[in-house]
């Protein structure tokens, strides 16, 4: 894959940041005994960045060189934050266990210097920690802390992250009536502050509670409202969320026309942003209903640009799938040896990803084929 000159630009100027971030380090490691802050600061900025680049490690190692400086400093409010960016890191890693102990040192030492920011957003990573685990109730009591103490304090950025953070879980939970309660707060709040980027994309997901609750209505006034705000934004992944939406609500009504045009809007929209991804997992979702719905014909145009991608893509896993689909579409068709072909070529990347069940499944159509 060719990397754009933009693309190409953004990688040098992470490089350029991080080479910058760790010289201004290295300066403060020198001046440690003399500035001990100036050095955590400088370390804590280093981790971050690498922490957005995904070098978990490294940040790992820079924000326990500022934690043992902080405690030399007897410095408890730096030490409260560097805990939690241990902990992140560790759960980051997979080491809950420790994890967990880092986040409710990083919680104890907030609740002690009243750092209410902090104590919010450790709560929130405690409850992350838990869900991550399995742990939901867990999760949830720990969100719901976070959610009223950011409440009581005003703090309406967290209040509305936390209150996402629980509509999700929630809806996961199928508990689509809690779920839809608080998205509703958090979109609320996320007019409150003038942010109808969040406000839209939590329109979304009260939409997916209530198509769980197969109030498809309801449900596409959501999406359609949110849609509305994404594209006077071109906010192209709240499009792209909502257009989805809109797919499913279509499907679950079983209209076929009105699923086609959305569909067809999101393969427009996901080749604009250069999306095969997305295109290919929307495609996946029409087909699979136009199959259903006996509209085999409507079903060839599309499993041929699901092949196309996922040739392109060089993906096993989705050329397999799509080329499985075609060929019981042609074979519908009585188009023989089109399906032939389509599931030899099937079978040799079920072979090549040791796929046992689709080979088997592969042999007895291929056996059907022949047989016609």
């Amino acid at each position: 894959m060719m990397i754009t000159n933009e693309a190409q630009a953004s990688v040098d100027d992470v490089f350029a940041r991080l080479a910058q971030l760790e010289a201004e380090a290295e300066t403060t490691r020198r001046l440690v005994d003399d500035a001990p802050h100036t050095h955590i600061d400088a370390l804590t900025a280093l981790g971050q960045a690498y922490l957005e680049t995904g070098n978990t490690p490294k940040a790992l190692t820079q924000f326990e060189e500022a934690l043992d400086v902080a405690e030399a400093a007897d410095d408890s409010t730096a030490q409260a934050r560097l805990w939690g960016f241990k902990g992140m890191c560790l759960l980051r890693l997979g080491n809950a266990n420790f994890a967990q102990r880092a986040l409710f040192r990083a919680l104890n030492l907030a609740k002690e210097t009243n750092q209410t920011a902090l104590i919010i957003d450790t709560l929130i990573r405690i409850g992350d920690l838990h869900a991550k685990t399995g742990q939901q109730t867990k999760a949830i009591s720990r969100l719901e802390q976070a959610f009223g103490i950011a409440m009581q304090a005003g703090e309406h950025n967290r209040q509305m992250l936390v209150a996402g953070q629980l509509g999700e879980l929630f809806l996961a939970m199928e508990a689509h009536d809690k779920a839809i309660e608080y998205f509703a707060s958090a979109q609320e709040t996320a007019e409150t502050v003038d942010n109808p980027r969040a406000a839209a994309a939590f329109q979304v997901s009260i939409g997916n509670a209530l198509l769980g609750e197969d109030n498809g209505e309801a449900a596409a006034q959501q999406f359609e409202a949110a849609l509305e705000t994404a594209d006077s934004l071109e906010d192209n992944v709240t499009q792209m969320r909502a257009l989805n939406g809109l797919l499913r609500t279509q499907i679950a009504a079983e209209k076929v026309s009105m699923a086609v045009l959305y569909a067809d809007r999101l393969a427009q929209l996901a080749q604009e942003i250069a999306d095969p991804l997305a295109e290919i997992n929307n495609l996946n979702l029409l087909i699979a209903f136009l199959l259903q719905q006996g509209q085999v014909k409507k079903a060839i145009p599309y499993l041929n640009r699901g092949i196309e991608i996922a040739r392109a893509q060089e993906d096993w896993a989705w050329q397999l799938s799509m080329l499985t689909n075609l060929g019981f579409a042609q074979h519908q068709l009585e188009a023989l040896s089109p399906a032939l072909d389509a599931y030899t070529e099937a079978r040799r990347w079920a072979e090549q990803l040791q796929d046992q069940p689709a080979l088997a499944q592969l042999q007895g159509r291929i056996g059907a084929v022949l047989a016609d």
